[in-house]
C-alpha cells in the first residue's frame, strides 16, 4: 500500500483541471482478456506528468478505483465524475502480475 495526503487544491489544478491536458500527455488502452476488458493499460507516461507524480508507470493496468472494477471505457467518465469531491481516492494498480494499492487522502 502506498499513501499520499493531497491538498484540494492541489487536485484541483494539477489533476481535475488538466484532464484533457494528462489525456495528451500519456496513452491509455482497454487492457482486454478473452475478449473482456478487464483494466485500463497506462501505455505513455512520461516523468513529468501528475500520473508519474502520483505513481502510475508506463506498462501498468489501472484495476479498480474506489473499489469498482474499470472494465468499461464509459464508465470511466463516470467513475471521474463521482470521485472529483471525495476525501479518500483509492487505486488499484497491477505491475509485474502484482497489485498495488494507492490510497489518496484530499485534505481541505
Amino acid at each position: 500500500y502506498k499513501r499520499q495526503v493531497l491538498s484540494r487544491s492541489d487536485v484541483e489544478n494539477k489533476v481535475f483541471s488538466k484532464v484533457n491536458q494528462i489525456l495528451t500527455q500519456i496513452a491509455i488502452r482497454p487492457y482486454m482478456v478473452n475478449g473482456n476488458m478487464e483494466g485500463l493499460r497506462l501505455m505513455r507516461v512520461p516523468n513529468n506528468s501528475i500520473v508519474y507524480e502520483l505513481g502510475g508507470r508506463s506498462g501498468d493496468i489501472i484495476r479498480r478505483v474506489n473499489g469498482h472494477e474499470v472494465n468499461q471505457i464509459d464508465q470511466m467518465y463516470k467513475l471521474w465524475d463521482n470521485i472529483k469531491d471525495d476525501s479518500f481516492i483509492s487505486v488499484d494498480l497491477e505491475r509485474n502480475k502484482q497489485i498495488y494499492t494507492y490510497n489518496f487522502e484530499i485534505r481541505e
